[in-house]
């Protein structure tokens, strides 16, 4: 069994290209295709490829981009003879492996370490200081809200300044289609106990929050936000220290894939994984001429650079 998405498009003005795809939406910068791991990767693509044509949709390239280098896609693709695979990687992906609290911290440094004590020690002076991790469906829901509302009034709704390559604002609220997205995600999920929601609240008041997405024994760690007014406390390092202590005891997960390459996971020491953006060339005679053509392409661009 296999759920492969795709997209079909047109390119070019002159020299048309039909292009299939796995979809990329601005809501999730991830793609892949979802295998059964008793099936054959390469062969249930190899078949798909065949078969496309026969069921009407004509192609020349293959595309698959934003995927990481040992996704299904990539697996797949990479391990075709039949046809004419070629990638470049695009970005990297942090991956925090989970394992026993105690061996993180042979991990981090020590001064980071004791960075995360401190800052811990400091916030837990603060009357009604509570940690907690939401799985249930009604209150993963609610405080999924709660979360909307704090991402809104940062940096990442245009609050305060933007930070490193970012230039515009881009909290999820401020997009509805993006919000409906996340929202039928966190509840879909949620309704199969795959939803965590890492919370750090004084009071009432959710000061940091981490939306986890547990699925094949990976933690998706996919949306992160914290009350600016506590920043001094680091709620965000706070809030991944208490959830990644919670995964490590239930054992649940061997991995939190952060899904960025971000520079707030490079302190719990990461395992980096390739994004790869890949392409596969029909054996088409229109296939062909555009593998010829890359390859022309790159030779050009390999040879000017030097």
């Amino acid at each position: 069994m296999a759920v492969i998405p795709l997209e079909f498009k047109v390119r070019g003005r002159f020299l048309k290209v039909r292009q299939a795809s796995l979809p990329v939406r601005e809501q999730l910068y991830m793609s892949d295709c979802a295998i059964a791991d008793e099936e054959n990767k390469v062969r249930i693509i190899e078949f798909l490829l065949r078969n496309l044509r026969v069921a009407g949709y004509r192609w020349d390239i293959f595309a698959a981009a934003d995927t990481l280098e040992n996704s299904c896609i990539a697996t797949a693709l990479h391990g075709l003879s039949s046809h004419r695979v070629v990638s470049k990687s695009t970005d990297d992906c942090s991956l925090v492996a989970v394992s026993p609290y105690s061996e993180l911290l042979k991990r981090v440094s020590p001064n980071f370490r004791k960075n995360i004590n401190k800052r811990r020690r400091k916030l837990e002076g603060i009357p009604d200081v509570a940690f907690s991790i939401e799985s249930d469906l009604n209150q993963v829901e609610a405080t999924f809200d709660e979360f909307l509302t704090l991402e809104s009034s940062g940096w990442k709704a245009g609050k305060s300044r933007a930070r490193g390559d970012v230039t515009k604002p881009f909290a999820i609220a401020l997009n509805e289609k993006k919000k409906n997205f996340y929202k039928r995600v966190v509840k879909e999920f949620a309704e199969r106990g795959q939803m965590r929601i890492v919370c750090i609240r004084v009071g009432p008041r959710l000061i940091a929050a981490r939306i986890w997405l547990l699925l094949n024994q990976i933690c998706y760690s996919l949306k992160t936000a914290y009350d600016e007014d506590y920043s001094s406390y680091s709620p965000g390092t706070l809030a991944f220290d208490h959830g990644y202590r919670q995964l490590a005891e239930a054992g649940e997960v061997t991995e939190i894939n952060t899904i960025t390459s971000g520079h707030a996971a490079e302190n719990w020491k990461p395992e980096k994984v390739r994004y790869l953006s890949l392409l596969c060339f029909n054996n088409s005679v229109a296939g062909k001429l555009f593998y010829l053509a890359y390859r022309i392409r790159a030779a050009l661009k390999k040879s000017s650079s030097m």
